[in-house]
Order: C-alpha cells, then sequence, then structure tokens
C-alpha cells in the first residue's frame, strides 16, 4: 500500500490494482469494505485540494530588473 495510486483503485468493482507483486506480477484484489467510504472521502478531499492549489490565482507583484 506504500505505492497505491488513484488508478488503481476501482471503487465500483471496489478492487485495488497490486503492481509488481511477488513475481513482478501485477495482480488485482478485494477491497474491503471498511475502507472504501474513508478512501473515498479522502480521495476526494485530495482532489478538492489539487483543484483549488491549480486553479488558485497569485496577486501580481510589480517588480524591475532595473532601468536603462
Amino acid at each position: 500500500a506504500l505505492r497505491l495510486r488513484v488508478k488503481d483503485v476501482d471503487f465500483s468493482r471496489r478492487e485495488l490494482m497490486i503492481r509488481e507483486a511477488k513475481g513482478n506480477k501485477d495482480r488485482v484484489t478485494v477491497m474491503p469494505a471498511a475502507v472504501v467510504e474513508s478512501l473515498t472521502r479522502h480521495v476526494d478531499s485530495w482532489r478538492r485540494a489539487q483543484h483549488f492549489a491549480t486553479h488558485m490565482v497569485w496577486p501580481v507583484v510589480p517588480c524591475s530588473f532595473g532601468g536603462v
């Protein structure tokens, strides 16, 4: 779970993709029902934070790089 990515989680089918598992193979496993709600909330809050961070308008500060 240290390298779990959002694209490796399928909430509709409750599946987790485990990449490079034993034998360097990819595997699919069942996501426990106990973690579905909390993981969904975490992903949603992360997406909102990313959206805010990328669409934030920074104040324009005039600066001068010297004169002629």
